[in-house]
């Protein structure tokens, strides 16, 4: 499970895209229908959690933070 805060009192000026890799050069944004993550979204915190028992061992995520 990745938990990642949100900025406090910037409403709807930032948007949150987790992103996975096997290799730091092909990139993936998980989104709501992506078969092997859950990704819950709250004004809060973005939550996202593999719907595999354990995620692949070269597995890598990062959080791409855009302004809207």
């Amino acid at each position: 499970q990745l938990t990642i805060p949100k900025r406090p009192n910037v409403g709807n000026l930032l948007t949150y895209h987790v992103q996975y890799s096997s290799d730091l050069v092909n990139w993936t944004t998980i989104t709501s229908d992506d078969p092997l993550w859950l990704a819950t979204e709250s004004d809060t915190e973005l939550v996202v959690l593999s719907r595999l028992n354990s995620p692949p061992a070269n597995c890598m995520t990062r959080v791409l933070i855009t302004t809207n």
